[in-house]
């Protein structure tokens, strides 16, 4: 990866990725977060897993970012922008929405 695509990969990560480490783990860790979460019956839900990782690359120096967290960025950044344009209509809808795109790292009311 070149090196200007890597530093605007991490620009775009920390624009999206707009919780800090300490919110993001306090939030995944609640029940609220867990109800939110689509699972396939396998693992971790998709988001949570998004989630962490992000915890993860954003408590990480930038010089011990591995290409798998490059790609890591690129999917998060995806999952909140394909959230982000189905912003529902009703309380109900707004508040599982939101819930959603903080299970990977962004509070739209921030």
């Amino acid at each position: 990866m070149r090196d200007e695509d890597s530093r605007d990969l991490r620009r775009d990560f920390a624009e999206v990725v707009n919780m800090t480490p300490a919110e993001l783990a306090e939030w995944l860790d609640t029940e609220e977060s867990r109800q939110a979460a689509r699972s396939d019956g396998g693992g971790e839900p998709f988001e949570q897993e998004l989630g962490r990782l992000s915890l993860e690359i954003k408590t990480k120096p930038v010089s011990q970012l591995t290409i798998d967290d490059y790609l890591h960025m690129r999917r998060i950044i995806e999952c909140v922008h394909r959230h982000l344009v189905r912003r529902p209509d009703d309380a109900a809808g707004l508040a599982y929405w939101r819930h959603a795109l903080m299970n990977c790292g962004h509070d739209p009311l921030k």
